[in-house]
This record gives structure tokens, C-alpha cells and sequence, in this order.
């Protein structure tokens, strides 16, 4: 991945953060703000992409339906797409040429600043989060190279990879006002779920089997965040 991003237009910065974890999280010592603070503060970024807890299947950790709904184990998100108002774009087209990952537009404040987005987002730079939630053996002492999923995270890696082009070639430094891509969640929602979805629906919230505006994504994450911890 490293060799291939050397060909991109753009300057890339490669970060690994640390101290995310508490008693860090959320303060002025998590490695994400101190770099942002101490390095970043006079960059205006293109775009920030930050990935998390991407290396296992996703899972609701409810067995009949883990096991049952097999397409589940695909899932992978994306926070963000709200930031920039060119994202809506290059999200979708990321998603059709992702192989084995059914790529989900959500937004932040649904849940929100749980990873090391949250110094950009609050410094105003457009970002994309993309996360698998929490697994069975998140920090756990399970939590290790044995859980991995290396053909999942193989895929990641080629889909991050393929967003990263998409950026590259986008003219980023325009049009940087925040927008509201509720249009695209519902879209690339549907193509996640497929049939599943209006089977679903009226069990989360919404009360109908479609989806048709914000006021539906607004309820359903309200459901999903009293009944699923992500």
C-alpha cells in the first residue's frame, strides 16, 4: 500500500496514533490531539482518513442472527461523508469497487468522536472514519494477532486504498462546506442490506418499510444505539 500511494498527487502522511485508550480517551493526551495540536495546527488537510478496529468481522454479538445473516460479517463504516460535500461522491464510487465489504455511510453524530478523528473534526478539517465497531475481543487480552481476520483486512486495505485514489483526484481544496448526504446512507444502506432491509425496518424505529429522509436514519440510529453497543 505504502509503494502505491507514493504515485498519488497529493503529499500523504502516514500517523500512528497512541494513548487512545483510557484513561487518554476524549482528553488533551491522546496522540491524535497532540499531533494535530502540536504538528498540524498551520495544515490545511485535502482530507484526513483515520481506520480503526477494521481487522475482524463485523458482528452485531447477538449468535442466532451473527450466524443467520451471513452478510452481516461484510459490513464496514463510514463516518464522515457529512465533512466535506464532495465526499458523497467518492464514497459511493469507493464503495461499488469494494470486493467482499458492503460499505455503510453513517454519520458522527450518531456516534459520536469514538476514535482518533475526533482532534480533526473538532479542528474543522474533513475527515472519513472508517471502523468495523467493537468486536467480541475488543480490549480484551483476546485482543490480539490471532483474532485478525487477514483476508478481511486485506480487503480494507485494498478499499482504503481505492479511497485514496478517489481523494487524490478530487479537487478537495473547493467546496469544503459540510453537507447532508442522507440521500447516499439510504442508497449504499439498501445495497448493504439488500432484501434484509424493509424486513427489518419496521423493527427499528421507523415504523414503515422504506427509507425516505433523515427523520428515518435519525430514528433507526436512536433505536440501534439503545439496544447495540458499537
Amino acid at each position: 500500500m505504502c509503494r502505491a500511494l507514493q504515485n498519488l498527487r497529493r503529499t500523504v502522511i502516514v500517523v500512528f496514533f497512541d494513548a487512545e485508550e483510557p484513561p487518554y480517551f476524549h482528553t488533551e493526551k491522546m496522540g491524535s490531539y497532540r499531533f494535530q495540536q502540536d504538528h498540524c495546527r498551520d495544515i490545511e488537510f485535502a482530507s484526513v482518513v483515520i481506520l480503526d478496529a477494521v481487522a475482524h468481522d463485523f458482528k452485531i454479538l447477538v449468535p442466532v442472527i451473527d450466524s443467520l445473516v451471513r452478510r452481516l460479517r461484510e459490513f464496514i463504516f463510514i463516518i464522515g461523508s457529512e465533512s466535506h460535500s464532495l465526499y458523497s461522491d467518492i464514497v459511493e464510487k469507493t464503495a461499488a469497487e469494494a470486493k467482499g465489504l458492503r460499505l455503510v455511510p453513517t454519520l458522527n453524530k450518531y456516534i459520536p468522536d469514538t476514535s482518533d478523528h475526533m482532534a480533526f473534526r473538532k479542528a474543522e478539517q474533513p475527515f472519513l472514519f472508517i471502523s468495523r465497531g467493537r468486536g467480541r475481543y475488543t480490549h480484551t487480552l483476546k485482543d490480539n494477532l490471532q483474532w485478525i481476520n487477514w483476508k478481511a483486512l486485506n480487503r480494507v486495505s485494498e478499499m482504503t486504498l481505492s479511497l485514496m485514489k478517489e481523494l487524490d483526484e478530487a479537487p478537495l481544496e473547493t467546496c469544503r462546506k459540510p453537507v447532508d448526504p442522507w440521500r447516499l446512507e439510504i442508497r449504499l444502506l439498501r445495497r448493504a442490506a439488500g432484501f434484509l432491509l424493509p424486513l427489518v425496518l419496521p423493527f427499528l424505529g421507523t415504523g414503515k418499510f422504506w427509507l425516505s429522509s433523515r427523520k428515518d436514519l435519525d430514528r433507526i440510529a436512536e433505536k440501534l444505539n439503545r439496544n447495540v453497543k458499537l
